[in-house]
């Protein structure tokens, strides 16, 4: 798998957040790769920084993986850890 490691800036740990940071990720590597589709495998690493005026501890870490038949989402923040994906064709959720 291939690792990218990228800073974004979320304003917040919010559904339309998160879908904002994998839209911005995907069309980066669209335009840096030349719109190949995106690899079989592959990994890409976040980190999330706080909205301004925020504590520093409002800052968090996230990763996208997949591969053939595997999806999974994980994001922390706060002393929180959310994880999702899709393995088997079946969806699973982790609070």
């Amino acid at each position: 798998m291939v690792a990218a490691a990228l800073a974004i800036g979320v304003a917040g740990c919010t559904k339309r957040a998160e879908r904002d940071a994998v839209r911005s990720v995907i069309e980066d590597y669209r335009r840096a790769s030349g719109a190949k589709p995106l690899g079989a495998a592959h990994l890409v690493q976040l980190r999330l920084l706080p909205p301004p005026g925020a504590p520093p501890e409002a800052s968090g870490r996230g990763e996208i993986a997949w591969e053939r038949n595997k999806y999974r989402e994980s994001l922390s923040s706060q002393g929180l850890f959310t994880v999702r994906g899709i393995q088997s064709e079946k969806a699973y959720f982790t609070d």
